[in-house]
């Protein structure tokens, strides 16, 4: 897991080949007035799912995986209250 600000996200551009396109995108775009739901950049090879969840802390939180995906998460919103790390 990497926690970082999307500021330094060029860090990063080399851990997949796709990751720069990813994270240029989600730079480029306005997220805060768009619906909830699933935006196609490359078919099923470079998505989005932009979903609105309740925060849990880490001890309510199960440990997720995906063996055919990077699941890159971004919270997109400021929040009033510090996210346990």
């Amino acid at each position: 897991m990497i926690i970082a600000d999307l500021t330094a996200c060029h860090r990063y551009f080399g851990l997949h080949p796709r990751m720069k396109e990813m994270l240029e995108y989600i730079l480029q775009h306005d997220f805060s007035q768009q619906e909830v739901g699933h935006i196609m950049l490359d078919g099923d090879n470079l998505f989005i799912n932009l979903d609105e969840v309740e925060l849990k802390t880490k001890e309510e939180q199960r440990l997720e995986f995906h063996k055919n995906y990077i699941d890159v998460q971004v919270p997109l919103l400021k929040f009033p209250t510090q996210i346990n790390r």
